[in-house]
C-alpha cells in the first residue's frame, strides 16, 4: 500500500485494540479522496494486513501448502510446495513497500530494521517464521525467506507410514536420547514433533527454540524462546539461558529445537545430570559427519574434541539421519552413537533403502536390546 497512507493511518490507530472497518475507509478517504471504491477497498485491506502481520505476504500466505517462500531483491518470487522450488508470476510490491513493512514489525518488537540493524528475524504466527536482510550484507536490495513448519504447512510424515514408525515408538517409550540429523528441508521438526507426540501423557516436555517450530499435541508442553537484544543492545536471553531455567523446572524432557552455536555444550551438559529423554536436530549431510560436526561446535568455544566426544557419547543413544529420496522425505538410518576411548562411533542398526524398505545392519540386535 502507499507509503503516506499507511503512516498516516499508523498515526490514527496508534494503539487502538480493535481495527473498525468502516473507521479505517474513512480515514483513507479523507486523506486520498481520488481513490475509486476499488482501490479504497484495495487500501483498507492492505492496512489490516499489515496490522495483522502479514502484510504484502498475505494474499500468498493463504495457501497452506507452502513450506518456503523466497523474495529476492530482483523482484523474483519463489515457493516450496514440498515439491522444490517453483518461480512465481506474482505481485508482492516494490523495494519500498517492503522495506517500510519488515520495519513496522521490527518496531513493534522493539528492534530497528536498517543499515545499521541489516538483518531481522520474526514469528508472524505460530509455524511461520520471516527473516529479511539488507545491504551491506547481500546485493540486489532486501531479501525476505519465509518458512512454515509442519503443524502449518501439513507437511507430509510418510515415514510414519512404514513399519519404521514401531521403533520410533519404542525409542521415545523407552526414554532413550536421541538427535535428529539431516540437511535443510529433509524434515527434522516434522519428525522430532511427531516423535514427541508418542510421549506419555504423564511427562513434562520443555522445548527451548530460538524461534517456534515444534508445536505438538501433548497436555504438558512449555515452550521456552530465546530472545535477541534490542536496539539499545539490552533484554538479550540465550538458549544456554533458557537451558538454566529449564534445569530447575523438573522437565521429563528436554527438547532442543536445534542445536547450531554455543548452545550443544551446555546442552549435553544438562543431559548428563540425569535427564533420560532429551533429544533436538541438527544439521549435517550424513549421519558419520555428525560427531566431527559437533565437536567443531565445541572448539569454536574453547571445547577439547576429546571432551565434546566424551559428552556428545554419553548423552545420546542414537541418532537418526533424515534425506530425501525423489523429492519425498524418508528416514535414511537410525544408528547407535557409542563413545569408546575418546572417539564417537555411529554404528548403524537400521537403514531404508531407496524401497523404503527396512534393511536391518550391524548393530540392529544391540538396538533391540536397548528398547
Amino acid at each position: 500500500m502507499s507509503t503516506e497512507i499507511f503512516h498516516k493511518l499508523q498515526n490514527e490507530f496508534a494503539g487502538a485494540k480493535e481495527l473498525g472497518i468502516a473507521d479505517v475507509a474513512a480515514i483513507i478517504k479523507v486523506s486520498s479522496p481520488w481513490l475509486s471504491e476499488a482501490q479504497l477497498d484495495k487500501e483498507n485491506r492492505n492496512f489490516i494486513d499489515w496490522i495483522n502481520g502479514h502484510g504484502p505476504f498475505q494474499e500468498i500466505l493463504t495457501d497452506r501448502q507452502i513450506t518456503d517462500l523466497f523474495i529476492n531483491g530482483s523482484g523474483a518470487v519463489w515457493v516450496d510446495r514440498g515439491l522444490g522450488l517453483q518461480k512465481m508470476d506474482v505481485e508482492i510490491g516494490n523495494e519500498k513497500i517492503l522495506r517500510e513493512f519488515i520495519n513496522f514489525l521490527a518496531l513493534q518488537r522493539g528492534r530497528l530494521f536498517d543499515d545499521a540493524h541489516p538483518f531481522f528475524d520474526a514469528e508472524l504466527e505460530h509455524g511461520l517464521r520471516l527473516h529479511a536482510i539488507i545491504s551491506p550484507l547481500v546485493e540486489g536490495g532486501i531479501h525476505i525467506s519465509i518458512r512454515s513448519n509442519q503443524s502449518r504447512s501439513g507437511s507430509n510424515r510418510n515415514w510414519l507410514d512404514l513399519d519404521i514408525s514401531k521403533y520410533l515408538s519404542k525409542i521415545v517409550r523407552a526414554r532413550k536420547s536421541f538427535l535428529v540429523s539431516g540437511g535443510t528441508g529433509t524434515g527434522k521438526t516434522t519428525l522430532l514433533s511427531a516423535m514427541l507426540e508418542m510421549t506419555e501423557a504423564n511427562e513434562r516436555i520443555l522445548i527451548l527454540e530460538d524461534t517456534h517450530e515444534l508445536r505438538i499435541n501433548h497436555p504438558h508442553v512449555v515452550q521456552m524462546q530465546s530472545k535477541m537484544a534490542n536496539s539499545d543492545g539490552v533484554g538479550e536471553w540465550t538458549l544456554q539461558d533458557l537451558i538454566r531455567q529449564a534445569l530447575r523446572m523438573r522437565p521429563t524432557r528436554i527438547v532442543m529445537g536445534e542445536v547450531r552455536g554455543r548452545e550443544i555444550i551446555d546442552f549435553l551438559l544438562a543431559l548428563n545430570t540425569g535427564h533420560d529423554g532429551g533429544c533436538g536436530t541438527i544439521h549435517a549431510n550424513s549421519a558419520k559427519d555428525v560427531p566431527s560436526r559437533i565437536a567443531a561446535l565445541g572448539l569454536l568455544h574453547g571445547v577439547s574434541r576429546e571432551a565434546m566426544n566424551a559428552q556428545f557419547g554419553s548423552a545420546f543413544d542414537l541418532l537418526i539421519h533424515l534425506h530425501s529420496i525423489n523429492q519425498r522425505r524418508s528416514i535414511e538410518s537410525i544408528n547407535i552413537v557409542k563413545e569408546v576411548a575418546g572417539v564417537v562411533e555411529i554404528i548403524p542398526a537400521i537403514r531404508i533403502d531407496s524401497d523404503l524398505k527396512i534393511i536391518q545392519e550391524d548393530g540392529f540386535e544391540e538396538f533391540e536390546k536397548m528398547l
